[in-house]
């Protein structure tokens, strides 16, 4: 009922608008008929106005929306009866005339324009949503969201679906409805073991499913379930934001850092990065994009539980540490992709660690809870909205000053 009524109200306006030009229309061109043929002055000038008048109306039934195209045509045809009827008329009659087939005009273009941003605003987000696993809460924010998020991640993302994951969080702190698509285990780039991106458990796998490029039976494992169900639930075509965050297990899995023969290479983490950001700026240039570098991390023994190092000095086989992969990641950064420097700036260090990190690795909600903040402050002024630096999102009335779009 509720959604009923909303339709109702939604084209009740525009189409009593229209009816009314119309009744005007009528009203002046049976005082015309009373009136008959009088001076002929003014008639070729009053003609081409109508004329022009009349193919606007025209032009704004092919913008309505079905719900008010039989009004919107009224009023066309109720235009083009005046203009033709009035051109034969007297200099008064016509002004009249032209005055309500222009207003017949605007209410069919206003009709045609409300309803198809109503129908752009009112994508029925909640409708869409999967049944969600016990545990797992929505990230959707509903159909008043102010923005769509797209997350493209590791563990981070993945292993954390309640209230304090990320994606909640993100969800809550933007006012946004958010698409988790975090892959546990997960690196950016292609592994040796994996032929190509388009058949890869990867930043670069994902992203090409995203595109149409592969179809998702050949990305997500049975493993994957909620991340499949969240992808096929999705219609990436709104996205406002792509957040691209991988690193560690790039690092763990010995991934190359970069290829100098090749700088795209998708078996390199810096080739996979450009090559989800170029494929997704292609695919939706209207969206933004924010790559997301890994955070401060330690590493333990397994077994012995012997710490072995952090990620300023801990080095993986092929001789770099996590450190070194954020730079390759703040330095593909430009103008047109935002990033963020989780390793520098969160405030996560070698103090607090025990604070924030679960495992040496993984955050805990505090930790988690940071990294959302400051994501939402990122993501937030790409929207064109104001926030300060270090605010919680909670804190400030950011909604009201938005400078763009």
């Amino acid at each position: 009922m509720n959604l009923m009524k909303k339709e109702l109200q939604k084209y009740l306006v525009p189409i009593l608008i229209i009816g009314m030009a119309v009744c005007l229309v009528a009203g002046i061109l049976i005082g015309m008929k009373v009136s008959g043929k009088k001076a002929a002055s003014g008639k070729t000038d009053a003609s081409s106005r109508l004329t022009t008048i009349a193919a606007a109306a025209s032009a704004a039934v092919t913008q309505a929306p079905d719900a008010v195209s039989t009004a919107a045509q009224t009023a066309e045809t109720s235009s083009i009866t005046a203009a033709s009827a009035a051109s034969t008329g007297s200099s008064d009659a016509q002004t009249a005339a032209a005055t309500t087939a222009s207003a017949a005009a605007s209410g069919a273009q206003a009709a045609g324009t409300d309803t198809q941003d109503a129908g752009k605003d009112n994508y029925d987000y909640m409708a869409h949503q999967p049944q969600l696993p016990d545990g797992v809460v929505s990230t959707l924010y509903g159909n008043d969201g102010l923005m769509q998020i797209v997350c493209i991640g590791d563990s981070q993302y993945a292993n954390f679906k309640g209230a304090d994951g990320l994606g909640a969080l993100l969800s809550h702190y933007c006012k946004a409805n958010v698409f988790n698509l975090g892959l546990g285990g997960a690196t950016a780039a292609v592994t040796p073991t994996e032929g190509s991106a388009s058949a890869s458990r990867s930043g670069c796998g994902v992203v090409s499913a995203i595109c149409g490029d592969t179809s998702p039976d050949k990305v997500f494992a049975s493993e994957d379930s909620y991340a499949r169900s969240i992808f096929d639930s999705c219609d990436f075509t709104r996205t406002d934001v792509f957040v691209i965050a991988f690193g560690v297990n790039d690092y763990l899995r010995n991934i190359p850092l970069t290829d100098d023969n090749m700088r795209t290479n998708v078996r390199a983490y810096r080739g996979a990065l450009a090559y989800m950001v170029m494929k997704l700026q292609n695919k939706f240039p209207n969206a933004q994009i924010v790559v997301v570098a890994p955070g401060y991390c330690q590493f333990f023994e397994g077994g012995t539980g012997a710490y072995l190092g952090d990620g300023n000095i801990r080095k993986n086989k092929r001789g770099y540490t996590v450190s070194d992969l954020v730079d390759v990641a703040r330095n593909f950064a430009d103008n047109n992709v935002g990033f963020m420097d989780t390793y520098e700036l969160l405030g996560i260090n070698s103090y607090n660690a025990k604070e924030m990190l679960l495992d040496g690795i993984h955050m805990t909600p505090k930790g988690r809870q940071l990294y959302a903040q400051m994501l939402s402050r990122i993501i937030i002024r790409s929207q064109g909205y104001s926030i300060g630096e270090g605010v919680n999102p909670d804190d400030a009335d950011w909604v009201a000053t938005r400078t763009n779009g």
